[in-house]
């Protein structure tokens, strides 16, 4: 865009703003345009940035602790010993397995890919989504789920998230603040 922007105005074309947008390139964006690389850059638009993700974490653009989407499930199946059940499949995460990260370290458990990261518990793996329910395998069972007990869970993919849900709350201290009706719903991402 800079070098668009230095075209348009040595053809005499007036560029007051030049904006660039993705949340994947965000921090190297800021770093090149403090070191004057991108000094045409005057506005950035990076959406998902400010949510965080499983995909931004493997893009090292985020932390576990930065990720501030969660969705916020129970569990309703103890009965067999490797996994459980939660109320929450593909209609709540969205169907993103992030199949580009396949050869990362620990990207597969047991030959399956995660939907999400459980918070809290490491031992557990969210390995297979049905429309609307997860299977949640013990990575080792040394600490088993409960019926009824509830989970906040961070999706891989939260702009996926947002444009299948009408509302996102805001929660502080487990209570909740705030209210958001999502406008874009079902528009694309």
């Amino acid at each position: 865009m800079s070098e668009l922007a230095r075209m348009l105005r040595r053809a005499g074309i007036a560029i007051d703003h030049v904006s660039v947008g993705a949340s994947p390139t965000f921090t190297a964006t800021c770093h090149y345009i403090k070191e004057g690389v991108l000094k045409d850059i005057t506005e950035i638009h990076a959406g998902a940035r400010i949510i965080g993700d499983i995909r931004s974490m493997m893009m090292h653009s985020h932390t576990r602790e930065q990720c501030v989407a969660t969705i916020l499930t129970t569990v309703v199946s103890t009965s067999h010993p490797n996994h459980a059940i939660i109320d929450a499949g593909m209609k709540a995460f969205g169907t993103d397995p992030l199949m580009q990260y396949q050869n990362s370290p620990g990207f597969l458990w047991n030959g399956k890919p995660s939907f999400g990261s459980i918070q809290g518990r490491s031992n557990l793996w969210l390995g297979r989504l049905a429309a609307e329910s997860g299977w949640l395998y013990y990575i080792n069972a040394d600490k088993k789920l409960y019926l009824g007990e509830r989970l906040e869970i961070v999706p891989n993919n939260s702009t996926q998230v947002l444009n299948i849900h009408d509302k996102a709350y805001g929660v502080r201290n487990g209570r909740i603040e705030k209210e958001f009706s999502i406008a874009g719903r079902g528009r694309g991402s």
